[in-house]
């Protein structure tokens, strides 16, 4: 579900989740557009793509997550997804793979689950206009137990996807395999300015 921030939603935002988020929204940077989002998958909470003349970023408040866990957010974007396997309907592998793929991604954030409260990631790209009619992906990929006792293995919890398809090595590892997989998900459409008049 995709709409326009609208104030009554930040303010629920505010004291459901505390002050991170609020202190996004009000930005004065934000002078193109913000869309909000919920999370799809086994997380659940709202997150926020707020698109300027600086670039793009992204704040999501996700309660569900499992505490003490290790999660990274990955942005994905899909310039044209009408040039994905499935037109219009991307996520499938073919859009990841390949010598030219469709997909683009790059890390967001990453942190480790709390205990009490909800949990938060913020990441921005600054410089970066999305087409419009493109879509934007913020990934949540969990990691399970945080490992603090390697210090190489939990960097690679917070740092990497931990999926050797991805790009082995550095990306994820043969010898310890696949250990990323997906606990949220939350899709932006990218409308063209005429649209966001309408709304």
């Amino acid at each position: 579900m995709k709409r326009l921030w609208p104030t009554a939603a930040l303010a629920t935002m505010a004291l459901v989740f505390g002050s991170p988020v609020a202190a996004f929204a009000k930005d004065a940077d934000c002078d193109r557009q913000e869309i909000m989002a919920d999370l799809v998958e086994t997380a659940r909470g709202q997150a926020l793509l707020c698109r300027s003349s600086r670039g793009i970023r992204g704040t999501i408040a996700a309660q569900g997550l499992v505490p003490g866990d290790a999660y990274t957010v990955w942005w994905v974007y899909f310039d044209d997804p009408k040039q994905c396997a499935e037109p219009g309907a991307c996520g499938l592998s073919a859009d990841f793979g390949g010598e030219n793929p469709v997909a683009v991604f790059g890390r967001m954030d990453s942190t480790i689950a709390s205990e009490n409260e909800g949990t938060y990631f913020i990441g921005r790209i600054g410089g970066f206009t999305p087409s419009e009619g493109s879509q934007i992906w913020m990934w949540i990929f969990g990691h399970g137990e945080a490992n603090f006792d390697d210090g190489r293995r939990l960097a690679r919890q917070l740092l990497t996807p931990e999926l050797p398809g991805a790009g082995a090595p550095h990306l994820g590892n043969t010898i310890d395999g696949r250990q990323g997989f997906s606990a949220a998900i939350i899709k932006f459409d990218i409308p063209g300015d005429d649209e966001l008049d309408d709304e």
